[in-house]
């Protein structure tokens, strides 16, 4: 089977992005961090900042890892554009839909 060309060049593009921990970004800026010194490699998304410690990566859950935990990041990419609306659930059973209506427009009033 042929390999995808196309893949390739995606693939090597990738793995171009990834940059050694000395240039990162240390103002704030979210950031792709590896480690690729744990087998299989260890990723995770963090910021740089000193104010509760200094030099420490922190994660949006507040974890902070060391200044020298990661070997390598990348920036973020773009999140994807929102296409369409996600359409409203329905229920299969036209009586059970019609119930959770009914239930819907009485908590409604209620209020």
């Amino acid at each position: 089977m042929a390999s995808d060309p196309t893949d390739e060049s995606d693939r090597r593009a990738f793995e171009a992005a990834w940059q050694t921990m000395d240039t990162a970004p240390k103002d704030g800026t979210e950031i792709l961090v590896a480690d690729y010194r744990v087998a299989g490699g260890f990723m995770n998304v963090v910021a740089y900042t000193d104010e509760d410690f200094p030099n420490v990566w922190e994660t949006q859950e507040f974890l902070a890892y060391h200044h020298e935990a990661f070997t390598h990041w990348m920036p973020l990419p773009k999140p994807p554009e929102a296409t369409t609306a996600p359409k409203p659930f329905t229920f299969a059973d036209p009586n059970a839909q019609r119930e959770h209506e009914r239930i819907r427009a009485e908590s409604r009033r209620e209020k």
